[in-house]
């Protein structure tokens, strides 16, 4: 008894008999190796211990030691190192000691454990990375060794106290990074300190002895150190060392070479001493509290050195040539900066960008300024600079400079003012060029307030002086094409050409937004003169009209023999001008374009070809030319918005290419003699008659008369063959078009004639795409004969009678081939006569017509897909008999009811022939071998397979008894495209309610199921036949959701189509996820809170009208009487 007894309490507490781990006073000694093995089951029966005394040879690695749940660990024995990991994340252990024989500590050995002190009291020769790291309850640390590792005690949070007794102490990087409570440290004896070594550390001042041989990158970043001193002279110093810091000065006049960044950051640093030559990048970024820097030996100050240092006032620097690179001073709202006067300055891009307090003296004229130097300096008032302006937007948005002379001798004969140079310098009024500048480039005076000034030798650029206050500028000429120089200089009313003005930069185009009073040359230019007001170049070149010719009509010299480029742009007064014979028309370049002018007579010399190109003129309305030409040429007279009638000379016999275009108001041409017509001649006037009689070519040209929209009638159409492209589109008003020899008709011939009522199509052989889109009157398309639709290579549809209306009714007894969408959106057409021998009806050839009734002869084998879509009159469709098969959405979209006769020769009726369609009833003309139809359920007779479902279904859709197969997506739930209810496919997101086909019940013969591809509540299943697997649709990411699924008794597995078998009880009740409030109302608690509501409304309004009738105090008073 006593020994069962025994072995049961043994076995129950687990204790291992041949161990020699030994319990005493809840302190437990381990004396070898083996004992860890199975300590942590020794311990579970002593939940008393809180010691381990470890006197083994050796601390072993291989067992997680730090899940032991004790609070003190003591190593006694000889063991001399501690395993990596020994009690990592331990939350138990809160007191460690190794003895003097410990020399080696392991990488992470105490890793975010939960040890609250530790003695260690041997020299550590070797210690690994990390091996306090995240010890947040430790707060002392005391340790022998010379080398601190990386990330040793990092994020250390509490560790208030270390001490390193040591020399040459090096510190690895990250070692006391995150420790926010260790506010002092000694570097007496280190020698270097690693980067990131005390980041976010909370020392809060440090000396740093001669010993200190290195400072690495981040050392000291963002950690609380306010003050430090640097004994040593040779110590290199990582970038950003003490970013972030809470500095308040800082003096390195020992240091030779500093990293970039070292100081950037710190909030409140004030003042900063250092004896460098060069101050590094971003030195002292973002130190809004800095004020003063001393730097007696620096030249050469850094990229974004002082960024942002808004407080900065003073810096000094050594006399010597100085370098400021790129955006070192930006922001520095304060600084006045001391510019020494003929001192050499290399000055780079935003160097000085918005310091509103700087002022700039003359420099050297050697200095070099960078893009932008200067942007937004506001106290700059006056400048005189005497060094090359070179870089763009210097001075740019100068607000209160006000006056700028430049002295500057460039060495080369290009002198440039660059782009921006003073743009929005909103002040500036005076500019005194003695550089004799040769161009002054975009947007340089743009938005300045300079009214006069003088630029004798200098081209001027576009926008220039854009949005400026300018009155009067003197020039040498205005850059090629820029007709935007004075964009916007509303006030600018004088210009004057110096007497070195170069001719080719004197163009009225360059002043053709602007309204002038003058335009002169100074005395004594060699080439230019005016008189009379006209501005000539050698007396023969008409160069422009100034604005001091104030008569009314202009006679044009007879020793003028060439006109320039828009010549009378600058003059506002012409309003007739009379050009004689002696000008010489070279090209259309000869460009007349005038604000003033009314009438124009032309009288040139006998010239073949009329080239001049008079366009865009404003208020031209009448044009006479005399002149004996033969041809007008191209675009010679287009875009004249007011024009009303021109007068040919009757040898005309040949108009160019757009040679009226876009001449609105134009209604009366003499064009009776033309026999040759450009394409787009006449586009967009105002002509109500047209005569093509002696037209030479056959064929009306392209876009000749498109857009004339009063053209009522044209004539002299009888000998035409062919109308090109556009030729008569939008030509609203036009009635009719008659040729008996008419064969071929271009793309958009016709389209969007709304008027045309007829044309003969007995001769036609070829009709493009659009031919007679939007042709709105057209009442009747008779094509008896063959006719080809040819198709563009942008086109993929005919379309050539898409839109028309008012057709009614049709002949094609001529077409064995009706192409796609030929009669598109023809929304009255009722009736058309097929030819016997059609073969082929296109995609959406019928689409949007107005049937009632459609017979498909038997002739026909191939129908494209909508080819009778969007009929919403069509009830009876009925398919012709030669056709094989049934294999797209022939009649959809519809959401009328459509009766469709399928006869017997239909082999194969597609999955998808009815989608769209909301009401269908399919009728077979006798006897179909291979299809029956039932309950809304197209059946294959062959395989006795669900081919598809036809029209909305139910809530329960239940499948005919005599299928056995079920094809993917046979079921299915979608409706018409135009639906007035725009119903979606997902039954949970329908909005009208109907929860088709949420519940679907499968009869017992039922042995395969394809997919379905929507959301089903309920799946109802009376077989036994295994459909475990989940309805996937054909789409790969597309998976069926299946909420219910139920099978009958004889259903022997758990799963049915990848839902749990729910049981044999199919419910056919929606539940609450699939039902629509304006569908099934309101719950019976809902009902009952809403009559409760009513009646309490109804009481309350009761009591109001009582109150008003009987009042209270009428009442008390009866009372009282009583």
């Amino acid at each position: 008894m006593f020994r069962s007894s025994l072995f049961s309490n043994l076995l129950s507490r687990q204790v291992l008999l041949n161990s020699a781990i030994g319990v005493k006073d809840n302190v437990v000694t381990v004396t070898t190796d083996y004992d860890y093995t199975n300590l942590l089951i020794f311990l579970k029966n002593y939940p008393e211990v809180d010691t381990l005394i470890s006197i083994s040879n050796i601390v072993p690695s291989y067992y997680p030691i730090n899940r032991i749940k004790v609070s003190t660990i003591k190593i006694q024995g000889s063991a001399n190192s501690v395993p990596s990991g020994f009690l990592i994340g331990n939350r138990y252990v809160k007191s460690v000691e190794l003895s003097k024989n410990v020399t080696s500590i392991g990488p992470g050995c105490f890793k975010n454990s939960a040890i609250q002190n530790i003695t260690i009291d041997g020299n550590i020769s070797s210690l690994g990375e990390g091996a306090f790291y995240g010890c947040s309850s430790l707060t002392e640390l005391s340790i022998m060794t010379k080398t601190i590792p990386n990330t040793f005690a990092a994020n250390c949070f509490n560790l208030a106290k270390i001490t390193i007794s040591e020399e040459s102490i090096t510190i690895g990087s990250s070692a006391f990074a995150y420790c926010y409570s260790l506010a002092v440290f000694s570097f007496s004896k280190v020698t270097s300190i690693a980067d990131k070594a005390f980041q976010f550390s909370g020392l809060n001042n440090a000396t740093f002895p001669a010993s200190v041989e290195s400072i690495g990158v981040s050392a000291f970043a963002y950690s609380k150190i306010d003050a430090f001193t640097l004994e040593g002279s040779n110590v290199s110093i990582g970038d950003y060392a003490f970013q972030g810091t809470q500095l308040t000065e800082a003096k390195l006049t020992n240091v030779p070479r500093l990293g970039k960044g070292i100081f950037t950051e710190c909030p409140s640093l004030e003042s900063i001493e250092t004896g460098v030559i060069e101050i590094p990048e971003e030195f002292a970024s973002y130190c809004t509290k800095l004020e003063k820097v001393t730097a007696n030996s620096a030249y050469i100050i850094g990229v974004r050195s002082f960024y942002n240092c808004i407080k900065l006032e003073s810096i000094t620097l050594n006399d010597n040539e100085t370098t400021i690179k790129k955006e070192c001073f930006m922001f520095c709202e304060k600084l006045d900066f001391a510019f020494k006067e003929n001192q050499i300055y290399t000055i780079s891009d935003y160097a000085f960008s918005y310091c509103s307090k700087l002022k700039l003296p003359s420099l050297h004229e050697n200095t070099t300024v960078g893009n932008y130097a200067f942007i937004g300096c506001d106290k700059i008032e006056e400048l005189t600079i005497n060094w090359g302006l070179t870089s763009f937007g210097i001075f740019m948005g100068c607000k209160n400079l006000e006056t700028v002379t430049y002295t500057y001798n460039s060495s080369t004969d290009v002198n440039v003012l660059p782009d921006y140079t003073f743009c929005n310098c909103s002040s500036l009024s005076e500019f005194i060029d003695k550089s004799v500048l040769s161009s002054v480039n975009s947007y340089a005076f743009a938005s300045t307030n300079i009214k006069e000034i003088n630029l004798f030798n200098a081209f001027i650029a576009n926008y220039a002086f854009a949005d400026g206050s300018l009155k009067k500028i003197t020039l040498a000429g205005v850059s090629s094409s820029q007709t935007d120089a004075f964009y916007n200089c509303d006030s600018l009313k004088t210009i004057v050409f110096s007497k070195i003005a170069d001719p080719a930069g004197v163009n009225a185009i360059n002043f053709a937004n602007l309204t002038l009073d003058e335009i002169s040359i100074e005395e004594g230019h060699e080439s230019l003169n005016i008189s009379n007001g006209l501005l000539t170049y050698g007396n023969d070149t008409l160069v422009l009209v100034t604005p001091q010719f104030t008569k009314s009509e202009l006679r044009i010299p007879e020793s003028v023999t060439y006109i320039n480029h828009e010549a009378f742009i600058t003059n506002r007064y012409i309003k007739k001008l009379y050009i004689p014979f002696t000008v010489y028309i070279v090209d259309s370049s000869n460009i007349i374009h005038s604000t003033s002018i009314e009438k124009l007579e032309i009288s040139f010399d006998s010239n073949a070809t009329f080239y001049m190109g008079v366009r865009d003129n404003k208020k031209l309305k009448f044009i006479n030319i005399s002149t004996q030409f033969d041809k007008i040429g191209d675009n010679s007279f287009s875009n004249n918005e007011n024009l009303e009638e021109v007068v040919l000379p009757s040898t005309i016999t040949e108009i160019g290419n757009y040679a009226f275009n876009m001449c609105p108001k134009l209604k009366t041409i003499n064009i009776e003699n033309v026999s040759v017509f450009g394409e787009y001649a006449f586009n967009g006037t105002a002509l109500k008659t047209f005569d093509f009689s002696k037209m030479i070519s056959q064929t009306v040209p392209a876009g000749i008369l498109g857009f004339c929209s009063n053209l009522k009638e044209v004539k002299g159409t009888s000998n035409i063959t062919t109308v090109d492209e556009y030729a008569f589109s939008h030509c609203e008003s036009l009635k009719k078009f008659e040729s008996s020899i008419l064969y071929n008709i271009m793309s958009n011939a016709f389209e969007y004639c709304t008027s045309l009522k007829e044309i003969n199509f007995k001769t036609i052989e070829y009709i493009y795409p659009h031919a007679f889109t939007q042709c709105t009157s057209l009442k009747s398309v008779e094509l008896t004969t063959t006719v080809n639709f040819p198709l563009d290579a942008s086109e993929s549809s005919s379309f050539a009678f898409s839109f028309c209306t008012s057709l009614k009714s049709i002949d094609l007894t001529g077409l064995n081939i009706i192409p796609v969408s030929l009669f598109y959106g023809c929304s009255s057409l009722k009736e058309v006569t097929f030819s016997s021998g059609l073969i082929e009806i296109g995609s959406f050839a019928f689409s949007g017509c107005g049937f009632k009734e459609i017979t498909i002869p038997d002739s026909v084998t191939l129908i494209g897909s909508n080819a009778f879509g969007s009929n919403s009159k069509l009830k009876t469709a009925t398919i012709g008999k030669g056709t094989p098969s049934f294999d797209n959405s022939w009649f959809a979209p519809a959401t009328q009811t459509i009766k469709i006769i399928i006869p017997p020769s239909i082999k194969n009726i597609g999955s998808t022939v009815f989608t769209s369609m909301d009401n269908v009833k399919i009728e077979f003309s006798s006897e179909n071998n291979y299809y029956d139809y039932q309950d809304q359920t197209l059946i294959g007779k062959i395989k006795k397979n669900l081919v598809t479902t036809v029209g909305k279904l139910g809530k329960v859709y239940e499948v005919p008894e005599q299928i056995r197969v079920i094809d993917s997506n046979a079921i299915k739930r979608d409706t018409s495209d135009d639906s007035s209810s725009s119903e979606e496919l997902d039954l949970l997101v329908q909005s009208d309610g109907i929860a088709r086909a949420a519940i679907i019940k499968i009869q017992s013969n039922i042995s395969t199921f394809g997919s379905v591809d929507f959301t089903v509540q309920s799946m109802c299943y009376e077989g036994e036949y295994y459909l475990g697997d989940s309805l996937t649709t054909s789409s790969s990411s597309s998976i069926t959701t299946i909420y219910n699924s139920y099978a009958s008794e004889n259903y022997l597995y758990n799963v049915l189509f990848g839902s749990e078998n729910a049981g044999p009880k199919c419910s056919t009740s929606l539940s609450d996820s699939f039902k629509w409030r304006h569908i099934v109302g309101m719950s019976s608690a809902e009902i009952g809170l809403t009559v409760a509501f009513v009646i309490v409304l109804i009481a309350l309004i009761v009591l109001v009208i009582l109150y008003f009738v009987f009042p209270f105090s009428k009442c008390s008073s009866k009372g009282e009487e009583a």
